[in-house]
């Protein structure tokens, strides 16, 4: 007995709205498994749901919508099982929307560390686990795991009645073969691609010697530029310093030039002052002589100031008591004249009145009368004091008069008295400012004679400087000239400096063309190199390989096709091998029997024993797949006889799997597996027993 060989082993799988199961699970032991029970119960399903739980819903398969129990909203499936001694659970989930039905987030636990994700993060993680190829992520579906793991028996039927060319590339991909096509097509698209950058290498590179040619008379023209240029520089120099030594006399005479600038400023400014001073002279001569005879008239007389201010003062007193009293008796008067009035409207109220308005009693005539009386009698004494506050008033406004008169004619006298004082303080400042004028006249005569004398001084050294002037308009014509020449010179040799730089960027410019053409052409010649090597060595040796691989696996794969046809049909006289092309020859008595008609448990025979000997090879030669140890076989003995029936185990136990999972409706296989989980279907719900 051959050790097993351990990988994967299935634990448990959990239905939750799933198709034809609403919460199911389903726990699966090592050994030999047949999932039974009869057409239609669900038995696929659970094969879908372990793919759809590793992969997730994949192109051409069973859809989200073939999943998702009719009538749900949601779904999932939990798978648990061991890989290489680690223990893992992958959750999935369906979710319906009004888009349609799509996979939600789901998680993976890898020995109770759990790792939540989208559907893409979870099939990579997959992969990663089960050490299937990365690129597998963007495929609908896994070869790997159709032709190691689980084939449908219709799918295996389907790969044997291929044409030879669809077989082929399926077999190539499923055993990474195609990578060798993959390397031709590549070396064939490199090599055109070559041919392609030669052409062009070769078009660039034609002008090398052409550009070789043009550098080095360059080099000649340059040669010539550079003599020109230090001739150029020889004369601009010379031309320079004769522009120097011109400027420098230049600087001399422009110095001599501001000297005469700053005298004939001076002479202007001793010019007008001798004027000004002149000027200030006569004026000062004219003031004396008119101050001289201001003083000579007759001075006012002096009146005495304090005694008419005196009189002022006593007016105005005056004026201010009488005005005062005038107020007083004018007040009196009027409050003399308000009690004669009220006395009258007594006297009128009395003689009207005929009963009293308080106690509404009559009032007799002796009484009125005697009242009357006394009013009148009141009236005479008021009017006689009335006349006596009018006599006041009228006296006291013919005395505020003569105050008022008295008052004009002191003011008038203070006047007079105030115009003399202030003629005569007029008269000293006179006096005073003669005498300033003298001071002031000598000092102006004294400034006058000093001015004369700077004024000959400047003008005598202002007709020493004035020939300057001539001299520096010929200096200048001079300069001119210079500096027109030393321009010339500098534009000549500026248009040297020019043509060097241009022929020098020119001639760097064709240096680094020729180094780069010479680089195309050293990367032409190893073009050429590589091109041969790919289409002459590579090409035919990566042929050779994949044809040595091919029939390495195709010998591999007929070898173990022969043992498993054997087995499952022994004493037949049908013999069958794997071509080339990795197609089915079955021969009877040395001719050839067409697949077609072939019996159904002879094709049968032929799908399971070409699944099993795929299921080893891929194994073996696939090394970094963790799948191995583990079998799904869907109806693989449909058409077998109880004759060969019998024979499956024998051929299951050659396997060396940790488990096998069956999936059939025959009821002889019980007999032969060493667990059975039952399958049933009531209405439109499946269970499992």
């Amino acid at each position: 007995m051959h050790p097993l060989v351990r990988g994967m082993l299935l634990r448990s799988l959990t239905l939750h709205n799933i198709r034809s199961y609403t919460d199911v699970t389903l726990t699966f032991p090592e050994g030999i498994v047949l999932l039974a029970g009869d057409i239609g119960a669900g038995k696929s399903t659970v094969l879908l749901a372990i793919e759809f739980a590793l992969f997730g819903i994949q192109r051409g398969e069973a859809s989200g919508a073939a999943l998702l129990r009719h009538g749900e909203r949601d779904g999932w499936v939990e798978l648990a099982f061991e890989l290489e001694k680690h223990e893992i659970r992958i959750v999935r989930t369906l979710k319906r929307a009004s888009t349609g039905i799509s996979q939600d987030s789901g998680y993976i636990m890898r020995d109770g560390v759990r790792q939540d994700g989208t559907s893409t993060e979870l099939k990579a993680a997959v992969l990663e686990l089960l050490g299937y190829p990365s690129d597998l992520l963007t495929k609908g579906k896994s070869l790997l795991f159709r032709y190691t793991v689980y084939t449908p028996q219709e799918e295996m039927k389907r790969i044997l009645e291929e044409n030879a060319p669809e077989r082929l590339a399926t077999l190539r991909r499923l055993f990474g073969i195609d990578k060798y096509e993959r390397v031709q097509q590549n070396a064939k698209i490199v090599v055109q691609s070559l041919r392609e950058r030669q052409k062009l290498l070769e078009g660039k590179v034609a002008a090398l010697p052409a550009k070789r040619t043009q550098h080095a008379e360059l080099q000649r023209s340059l040669a010539t530029l550079d003599a020109q240029h230090v001739t150029s520089a020889g004369a601009l120099a010379q031309r320079r310093d004769a522009l120097a030594a011109l400027q420098q006399e230049q600087q001399t005479n422009d110095a001599l030039l501001v000297e005469l600038g700053s005298v004939r400023q001076a002479v202007s400014g001793y010019e007008t002052q001798q004027r000004l001073l002149e000027q200030q002279l006569r004026r000062g001569q004219d003031e004396h002589a008119t101050l001289a005879n201001e003083i000579e008239r007759e001075l006012p007389p002096v009146i005495d100031a304090p005694q008419h201010a005196a009189r002022r003062k006593e007016a105005e007193q005056t004026i201010t008591l009488t005005e005062t009293a005038i107020t007083d008796a004018r007040g009196r008067l009027g409050d003399v004249s308000t009690r004669m009035r009220l006395s009258g409207d007594v006297i009128t109220q009395i003689e009207s009145l005929d009963s009293c308005p308080t106690c509404r009693q009559h009032v007799p005539h002796e009484h009125r009368s005697r009242i009357v009386g006394d009013e009148r009698a009141k009236q005479d004494a008021l009017a006689q004091e009335r006349a006596r506050f009018e006599e006041r008033v009228t006296a006291l406004t013919v005395h505020l008069q003569d105050a008022r008169r008295a008052l004009e004619l002191a003011r008038s006298a203070e006047q007079q008295a105030a115009l003399a004082a202030l003629q005569h303080k007029l008269l000293e400042e006179k006096r005073r400012r003669i005498a300033l004028l003298l001071q002031q006249l000598a000092a102006s005569a004294v400034a006058i004679s000093d001015v004369q004398r700077h004024l000959t001084e400047q003008r005598s050294r202002l007709a020493m400087l004035e020939p300057l002037e001539a001299v520096q308009r010929d200096l200048k014509r001079r300069l001119d000239a210079s500096r027109a020449e030393e321009r010339d010179a500098a534009v000549r040799h500026a248009g040297l400096e020019q043509q060097r730089s241009g022929a020098t960027s020119q001639l760097q410019r064709l240096a680094e063309e020729i180094i780069t053409l010479e680089k195309d052409d050293a990367s032409r010649a190893k073009l050429i190199d590589v091109r041969d090597w790919l289409a002459a060595t590579l090409v035919p040796v990566v042929g050779s390989i994949e044809r040595h691989v091919l029939g390495s696996v195709q010998r591999q794969l007929d070898g173990l096709f022969r043992q498993w046809w054997e087995l499952l049909l022994e004493e037949n006289a049908l013999s069958c091998r794997i071509d080339t092309e990795f197609g089915v020859r079955a021969q009877q008595q040395g001719f050839d029997v067409p697949y077609e008609y072939l019996s159904g448990g002879e094709r049968t025979a032929l799908a399971l024993a070409y699944r099993l000997a795929l299921h080893r090879v891929v194994n073996d030669i696939v090394t970094t797949i963790r799948t191995r140890g583990l079998l799904i076989l869907d109806e693989p003995t449909d058409g077998f006889s109880r004759e060969q029936l019998g024979r499956v185990r024998d051929v299951l136990r050659e396997l060396r799997c940790r488990q096998v999972l069956l999936v059939s409706h025959e009821p002889e296989l019980e007999g032969l597996c060493d667990h059975v989980v039952r399958v049933q279907k009531s209405g439109t719900t499946s269970a499992v027993s």
